[in-house]
């Protein structure tokens, strides 16, 4: 057997055992930022990254305001979110956990 059969034997039996994986996919819907809502976020997203590629795309200034448009729209959203999640953690929290607060901040 030569090296060039080896190789090719090898790249085989990796493919052949690498095929019925499928591809992974995290579907883990537990997020590293607690504020962060897939369902709400998602379609916003989804639409922003289409206006980016349209902009990329076409660059026409009607894309590029589209595009900043939804940009704009995403960031309101998160701002939302987080400012909602900031708010309803001081409150369960009070006052006397200043430096639980703080340690919020930073993230």
């Amino acid at each position: 057997m030569t090296i060039d059969q080896a190789t090719d034997n090898l790249t085989e039996a990796v493919r052949v055992a690498y095929e019925p994986q499928g591809k992974w996919v995290n579907t883990n819907q537990h997020r590293t930022k607690p504020w962060w809502s897939t369902k709400i976020l998602s379609p916003l997203i989804k639409e922003r990254n289409g206006a980016t590629h349209k902009m990329l795309k076409t660059k026409i200034q009607e894309s590029t305001l589209k595009y900043y448009h939804h940009q704009e729209i995403f960031k309101q959203k998160l701002w939302e979110l987080k400012s909602s999640h900031w708010r309803g953690f001081l409150a369960v929290k009070g006052p006397e956990h200043a430096f639980l607060a703080y340690n919020f901040t930073k993230n």
